[in-house]
């Protein structure tokens, strides 16, 4: 995927976006005449999805898509297609229109081209082997248990003896259990702490 990045200082970046998106959502209604030629000639292009906030916009067209992202004072414009004429056709398009929308703001839009990482065969997206990982919260459950029993000696016992039993019991205080003094209670000490009873 090629890809092109602009970054346009302006007073009113939200502003500016939201007028191009929308403008963009109504490019597809207008088709009843024969449609208008855009810039360079071409003819314009079937617009598949448009969806936008004042912060945040993406515009998928036939020809690929656009990003746009606001800052207090910027607003970035990120352009993606499958081959150079349709980058170039995406970069004139948004070019001119907010050019055109930012005339009074004399906005100027100047884009700079990423290349994409290539990938050595048999790796991953981000050129790494693919490897499986084992889920984060397998990794801090046993830490979390320990720091239990290391900072709360009562709370420590009463687990290690419930999973010693084979079967973890807590009960809220002043319930009674069928073995009566093997019991462990839990009862409410106050600003979210529990006391082990």
């Amino acid at each position: 995927m090629l890809t092109a990045e602009a970054q346009v200082e302006t007073e009113r970046p939200g502003r500016y976006l939201v007028q191009l998106c929308r403008h963009v959502s109504q490019m597809g209604q207008h088709l009843r005449q024969r449609p208008r030629t855009h810039v360079g000639g071409d003819a314009p292009p079937e617009v598949q999805h448009v969806e936008w906030s004042d912060t945040y916009g993406i515009v998928r067209l036939s020809w690929g898509q656009w990003t746009m992202q606001t800052t207090p004072d910027t607003l970035t414009l990120r352009a993606e297609a499958t081959d150079e004429e349709n980058l170039r056709r995406i970069q004139d398009l948004v070019a001119a229109r907010l050019e055109i929308f930012g005339r009074r703001g004399q906005l100027k839009v100047n884009w700079q081209r990423f290349e994409a990482p290539t990938a050595q065969r048999g790796e991953g997206e981000h050129g790494r082997g693919a490897t499986t990982s084992t889920p984060r919260w397998v990794k801090v459950f046993p830490v979390i248990l320990v720091k239990i029993g290391v900072h709360r000696p009562r709370l420590g016992r009463a687990l290690r003896a419930a999973l010693a039993r084979g079967r973890p019991r807590c009960r809220p205080a002043g319930v009674a259990s069928r073995r009566g003094r093997d019991a462990v209670g839990v009862q409410a000490a106050g600003r979210g702490r529990v006391r082990v009873v």
